[in-house]
């Protein structure tokens, strides 16, 4: 999660939709008073690279320097350590519900604060959600894969809506989603939008996919789909995705 009182955004974060890659492409605009939440080990020393360190993400002031001595010296144990202190505290955190962050921040703030979120079509989603979390091999045994898939449409996190809406209202413009189809365009068009620098690029992430993939209402079954459809039915009426 990032507020940026700067320059009057938050950016609410979901899963499988490049949202790490937009995390740090965000980060660099926030000011001193903005609030950066921690990420990954992985990715907050990537973001350090661009040199963006969280900050005000706690109560805790030495929590905060606790972590920031972790990442200056690139200790992962000691970042995971931190972060989840800061969870038990309720700390901000990357993937905090709308409900959280307006509890967090100042009301005139939240009231007036463009919010931004990323979004992914819900079969797509479900897809690279159940290929990052299958431990085996989908072509050595596509028995437990299929099972897998099965088990990542029922219950898997796979929806999106809960984080960027309040009581089953969305609290972002449809506009004001980056779509991952549409990933470098709406996110340089957002990034010129709050008066960031043109021409911004996208850092890699684990988000990348292979071309050469079937699009994922080919590969999932209709039975997965339609357990997809029911499941996400929020977020294919609010964009407007297809079947």
């Amino acid at each position: 999660m990032l507020a940026s009182y700067s320059r009057n955004f938050i950016f609410l974060k979901t899963l499988k939709t490049a949202s790490t890659s937009l995390e740090l492409v965000f980060s660099q605009l926030c000011g001193p008073r903005d609030i950066i939440s921690p990420i990954g080990a992985r990715w907050e020393l990537e973001r350090a690279k661009l040199g963006v360190m969280p900050r005000n993400f706690s109560r805790s002031r030495e929590l905060e320097k606790e972590y920031r001595r972790a990442l200056r010296k690139g200790k992962k144990g000691a970042l995971r350590r931190v972060s989840k202190a800061n969870r038990d505290q309720h700390g901000c955190t990357g993937h905090m519900h709308a409900a959280n962050v307006r509890n967090w921040v100042d009301a005139e703030f939240w009231e007036g604060a463009v919010k931004i979120t990323s979004e992914r079509h819900p079969y797509e989603k479900a897809l690279s959600l159940a290929r990052f979390s299958f431990s085996g091999d989908a072509d050595q045994d596509p028995q437990a894969w299929e099972e897998h898939v099965n088990e990542t449409v029922r219950k898997g996190r796979i929806r999106g809506f809960p984080v960027y809406s309040i009581e089953g209202q969305a609290v972002v413009q449809p506009e004001n989603v980056i779509r991952y189809e549409n990933l470098a365009e709406d996110t340089q068009r957002i990034v010129t939008q709050l008066g960031g620098a043109d021409g911004i690029e996208l850092p890699q992430t684990r988000t990348t996919q292979a071309e050469d993939r079937l699009p994922a209402a080919e590969v999932l079954t209709p039975w997965q789909r339609r357990r997809v459809r029911r499941r996400c039915a929020d977020e294919f009426e609010f964009l407007g995705w297809e079947d």
